[in-house]
């Protein structure tokens, strides 16, 4: 369990239930273009982290639009993150951290989510 000190900034005025499952992240398409969807949450990681009710730790400026889907793309203008919940709730911009961090590889989302206890283990397989 982790205590009320590793918990700082964590969950403020959210109702998200941590730590949750972490996914297995494929890498993303890369890609010259990409339609951008109207409904899409355009973000920054500090945008996300401000989402998902967790302490910002490092900046970058480079733009992310987080849709639901099921296949993230990288561009050279900017990184389309694909969620499976709703783009905009404090679950999805944790999701799509994840996807930055673990997909992406992106070291400012990385900083933010990796090793703060956000997400529990996968379940291993049983042979």
């Amino acid at each position: 369990m982790r205590d009320e000190a590793s918990n700082r900034g964590a969950r403020r005025g959210t109702d998200l239930r941590l730590p949750i499952p972490m996914h297995s992240v494929p890498p993303p398409a890369v890609r010259r273009s990409v339609a951008v969807p109207r409904a899409a949450l355009r973000a920054t990681v500090p945008d996300l982290c401000r989402r998902a009710g967790i302490e910002v730790q490092a900046t970058t400026d480079r733009p992310i639009v987080v849709v639901r889907g099921r296949r993230s793309v990288r561009t050279p203008a900017l990184d389309l993150v694909a969620v499976s919940c709703a783009p905009r709730s404090a679950e999805g911009a944790l999701r799509a951290l994840e996807i930055l961090a673990h997909g992406f590889h992106d070291p400012c989302a990385r900083h933010c989510v990796c090793g703060r206890g956000y997400f529990t283990p996968m379940e291993k397989a049983v042979p």
